[in-house]
Order: structure tokens, then sequence, then C-alpha cells
């Protein structure tokens, strides 16, 4: 098989952890044998501007490298169609700037399929760039395309022409579907293929939650109480992401109990904030970014992990607290519902209701027996649904249907 994966997010001098799993995917293919190619699809801005410090990185970057053994060539699209004026030209800009990268590297054009991550803007334009070099295309949904950008008008009206012409439609995870028939106003009226999304999850699985000296170690390091009930939010302080929402309800318990937050963006300052009011400062922590090989020990030093986002894909924080056997806690949207089974795996709440999470947080501590079984059970839906080569073999299956119906039509 002969893939290239084109994706606005992919790790590089200038953001080394963006997309880090799609390189996942694509070595976990090459491994099986595949040749897997790169299309890192990028916004650059007009002439005067590619001084800025903003811009001044990226528009250095090589427009071919190796990346981990991987071929990675650069698409561009001109930054401002990503105004929202300009929005419903953005998938065109995409188009323009894949076509332009396939005609000066001619050999991709004798790929057997385009693998487009995102369905809009992203994957409309790469779908109408292959097209015209006569790749098939296939295109998967990840969160952001249906339920943020799909939602706009311009680009709806995009997502449901994908829907309808992509030669495969893919979504990583089972609540794609659903999501999608939403968006769409109806059922999409065709098979929706899943393929994971490829976490190393290996350092979590491995993570023994019984290792008391594990944990004691990591709650001295951070200064915690040895039976402080913790909690740990990972991801960005932005709102989708609802850290606010765990504040609120760490403060509505009180002490002894903790909150961890691992991650930064823009609402830290309006969180610190909030902590000061609420006078909650003794029992909310920032830790800001934790490098990804640090999570397990962070993970085996809490008591619950917190996913309290307002909109949702499916997280890769929460796929990585289950195969560390956390007990979670878990906002109901997106894909979040599709691994968090009450009473099985974990405990879904009403978005935006600090009330309820810190409700579940409270019933959570009052019933170990049942936090411990959903910890393990919750291990063990991950370990199946995640396991990198059967997910690489789907998307082996949909290539190869691809290029049956290819040969034959």
């Amino acid at each position: 098989m002969h893939l290239l994966i084109a994706t606005p997010y992919f790790p590089s001098a200038v953001d080394p952890g963006a997309g880090s799993f799609i390189r996942r995917q694509a070595l976990a293919l090459a491994r099986r044998g595949h040749r897997v190619e790169i299309l890192h699809i990028q916004p650059r801005p007009p002439a005067l501007w590619r001084r800025a410090p903003r811009w001044r990185l990226r528009t250095s970057l090589p427009e071919h490298e190796v990346h981990d053994g991987l071929a990675v060539y650069r698409a561009y699209y001109p930054s401002t169609t990503q105004r929202r004026p300009l929005w419903r030209f953005q998938a065109a800009a995409i188009a323009h700037g894949v076509t332009r990268a396939l005609a000066r590297h001619p050999e991709l054009g004798a790929v057997d399929a385009l693998y487009a991550q995102w369905l809009v803007p992203f994957g409309w334009g790469c779908l109408r760039a292959a097209r015209r070099a006569g790749i098939p295309c296939l295109a998967i949904a990840r969160g952001a395309d249906l339920n943020l950008w799909g939602r706009r008008r311009a680009l709806r009206r995009q997502l449901l022409a994908l829907v309808e012409q992509v030669d495969a439609l893919l979504g990583n995870g089972e609540w794609v579907r659903p999501a999608l028939a939403r968006a769409a106003g109806g059922d999409p009226g065709r098979p929706v293929d899943v393929v994971y999304n490829p976490c190393d999850l290996s350092p979590f699985f491995a993570l023994d939650r019984d290792d008391t000296a594990l944990r004691a170690a990591v709650r001295a390091r951070l200064g915690l109480p040895h039976d402080a009930p913790t909690v740990l939010f990972v991801g960005q302080l932005a709102a989708r992401k609802g850290p606010d929402v765990a504040v609120e309800a760490i403060a509505r318990l009180g002490p002894p109990w903790q909150l961890l937050l691992a991650g930064t963006g823009e609402l830290e300052a309006s969180l610190r904030a909030q902590v000061a009011r609420a006078g909650a400062t003794g029992c909310v922590r920032f830790l800001g970014a934790v490098p990804h090989d640090r999570l397990p020990g962070l993970m085996a030093a809490c008591d619950v992990l917190a996913v309290p986002s307002r909109r949702e894909g499916l997280p890769n924080a929460l796929v990585e607290g289950l195969a560390a056997a956390m007990p979670v806690v878990a906002a109901a949207v997106g894909g979040s519902t599709e691994l968090v089974h009450p009473g099985r795996t974990g405990w879904l709440v009403a978005p935006d209701a600090p009330h309820a999470l810190a409700a579940a947080l409270a019933d959570l501590r009052a019933h170990p027996a049942s936090a411990r079984a959903c910890g393990a059970a919750g291990r063990a839906l991950v370990r199946t649904r995640f396991d990198v080569a059967a997910n690489a073999a789907r998307l082996e299956a949909i290539v190869a249907r691809l290029g049956r119906r290819r040969a034959s039509g």
C-alpha cells in the first residue's frame, strides 16, 4: 500500500507535539511494510507578515524533509482564509495548495489513496485536489470538524458535499455516525468506517495502581498530602475542555479535595482568578504543560480523572486515563459517551454542570470498590478498541477496497 496522509497537524521544529497520533499511525503502517508519506498542510501569510515572530519559524520549515524516516511534504494556503469572512474560501485555497504540491512532487501522484485528516475544511479541499489528480480519497472525522467547524453555514455545505462524494468516509469512533447525522440533519446514507486513534498506551497499561511507592513519591514531589482525594485534569485550559467546571466542582467540595490542572491555554489567568474568588487556592494546583512521559506517574498519584468537556471528539487524555485503570468522571459529550459506560467503566455527568461533577466525585469516593472495578473495566475496553495493529489492519482493508473498486471501475 502506498498512502499519502494529508494533515494540518504534524510534528515539526515549530511544534514538536502537534499531530503526534497521526505520526504514530504513519509509523505503524510503515512498520507493516507500507510506503507512507505525509502532506503537511500549512497556512502561509502575505509576504509582508512573514518576518513577524508568529510566522518566522513556520515559514522557514523546508518544503520537503524526512521526519523519523517518513517523507514529509508541505502544501500551503493563504492564512487570510482563516478569518471569519473568508472561511468559505479556505477549502478552495487548500485544494489549490495540495494541487500545487502534487504537481511539484510527481511521485505523489502514484499513491493508492490520499488520506485526509478532518472532514472540513481540510478533507473537502483534499478531495477536490484528489479528484483533479485522479487519486482516490478517504477522509476521517475527528471531532472539531463535526462539533465546531461543520456548524458554520458555509462549511456545513462543504461537509454535506464531502459526505456524498468522498470515496471512503471514516470516523475515529462509533460516536461519529450519530454526530454526523445531527450535522447533516439525518442519516448520512453511507457507511462510516471506524479507525481509532493510534494512541501509545503501553506506558499506561504498564501502570500498577497498587504501586504505593510510586504514588507516594509523586505526591511527595508535588507536595500533596498522602491521603487527600485528588482529581486530575489533563488538556488545554480552554473553554471547550471545561477546566472552569472542574475548578468550581472542587471549590464546592472543598478541603481535603485537590485538583491538579495539567496543561496550558488562554483560560489560565481567568482560572487563577476563579480559584482566588472561590477561596480554593489550597485545593487547586496549576502544573503547566506536563511531558507525555510523566503522565503515567501523575495518573498513579491521582484518584480520578475528570473530563468535563463542553464539546469533544474522542479525547486522548480519556483513553490514556482508562488505559491507566483510573476511575473517570466525564461529561456526556462526543466520544466520551462511547468509552465511559455509567456503572461499568466510569461516571457520566451533564456538560457544564459543576454541581453534577462534584456529586459524582463524592459518589466515587464513597464507593471505592466500584471505582476500582470501573478502572479495571475501562482498561480492558481500551486495550481492545485501541490496538494499533487492529486499527492499522482496518485502514489497510479500506484502502484495498478502494483499489478493487478503482480496478473494476
